[in-house]
C-alpha cells in the first residue's frame, strides 16, 4: 500500500490493555550486504539456473546476470530514497520494464544481453520469498476471521491453476 511518508517506527495500540506502544523500524541492510547478496544470488543463477539447469554456459550468461542485477541494485535504491512507501519489488520491476520497454532505444541490445539468462528457475526463489513475506501476515489474518482465509486461499488457487493452464497451452504453440 502507499502512504505517504516512510517514518522510523510505528504506533501500535494492544486491543486488551488499550496501551499504544512504538513499534520498532524495520532494519535498513548496509549497501555491502546487499551487494553480497545480489552477487551471491547471481552466481547462485549461473551455475544452478543456467549450467546445471539449462545448459548455458556461464559465460555466456555472465553479462546478462550483471545486467540483472544492476537492475535490482536501481530498484532498491529507488525504494530505499524515495520517500513514498512503495515496495522494492515493485521498484525492481519497473526498472526491468523500463528497460526492456519497446520505447527506448535499450530494448533490443537489454534483450539480447538477456537471452541467455533462463528466467525460469528464478522464480521458485522468488515465490519462496513471496511465501515468507507472507508468513508476517498471518496474525492480520486470525484477526480477520476464517472466511478471508478461505476466500483467500481460493482466489490464489484459481489464480494458480488458471496460470499454470495458460502458461502450458501457451508454451506448447
Amino acid at each position: 500500500m502507499l502512504s505517504p511518508k516512510r517514518t522510523r517506527g510505528a504506533l501500535s495500540i494492544d486491543e486488551a490493555s488499550g496501551i499504544a506502544s512504538e513499534q520498532p523500524a524495520p532494519v535498513q541492510l548496509s549497501w555491502k550486504i546487499k551487494l553480497t547478496a545480489v552477487c551471491v544470488a547471481g552466481l547462485l543463477t549461473i551455475f544452478c539456473g543456467n549450467w546445471i539447469n539449462s545448459h548455458v554456459a556461464p559465460q555466456k550468461a555472465l553479462v546478462g546476470i550483471i545486467l540483472v542485477g544492476v537492475v535490482a541494485i536501481i530498484g532498491d535504491f529507488l525504494a530505499c530514497n524515495i520517500p513514498y512507501k512503495v515496495p522494492a519489488v515493485c521498484w525492481v520491476s519497473a526498472v526491468g520494464m523500463l528497460a526492456t520497454a519497446p520505447i527506448g532505444p535499450w530494448a533490443a541490445p537489454v534483450a539480447a544481453i538477456t537471452s541467455s539468462v533462463n528466467f525460469m528457475p528464478l522464480t521458485t526463489p522468488i515465490l519462496a520469498y513471496a511465501g515468507l513475506s507472507l508468513a508476517k501476515d498471518i496474525p492480520a489474518f486470525k484477526r480477520l476471521g476464517w472466511r478471508i482465509v478461505v476466500t483467500s486461499l481460493l482466489a490464489n488457487t484459481g489464480t494458480f491453476i488458471a496460470a499454470a493452464t495458460l502458461a502450458h497451452f501457451l508454451m506448447h504453440v
